[in-house]
């Protein structure tokens, strides 16, 4: 489960269905926006001819830009606990943008493991009100 700014790793049993928290990071960085990121505009080139300017853009705005690099980081953990046999199968809880993001930076090996995904948000549900919310969403899969 992840969003922009943090993401949660759980662990259920399937006999008894208790979901335990196993890993929890921020990244703080996720919520800023473009124009806090960015020190000043972007750079301005003249025409060769004529009084056209204009100003260079980037492929990739720099709010995109971390949150690649945050689901590239959760695609490398998810990985390493397939690799160390911690998991059995996945499910990926994420926001849609993001979700698509994480599935593309899964390696082929793991997503094998991904036997369902949300598009939800519900990172910043805690406590007894998020494992009740995980529990009926996991059980309607």
């Amino acid at each position: 489960m992840a969003d922009r700014s943090s993401a949660k790793i759980f662990r259920t049993d399937s006999q008894s269905k208790n979901i335990e928290l196993v890993q929890e990071f921020d990244h703080p960085i996720g919520l800023l926006k473009d124009k806090d990121l960015l020190s000043d505009k972007p750079g301005r080139s003249k025409d060769r001819k004529g009084r056209g300017k204009h100003s260079y853009s980037q492929g990739v705005s720099p709010s995109k830009q971390i949150m690649l690099n945050f689901t590239n980081v959760i695609a490398q953990i998810l990985d390493k606990g397939r690799t160390m046999d911690r998991m059995d199968e996945i499910i990926l809880i994420c926001p849609p943008a993001m979700l698509g993001l994480l599935r593309t930076h899964l390696n082929a090996s793991t997503r094998k493991m991904v036997i369902a995904s949300l598009k939800k948000d519900l990172v910043k549900l805690s406590g007894a009100n998020l494992k009740s919310t995980v529990s009926k969403l996991i059980a309607e899969i």
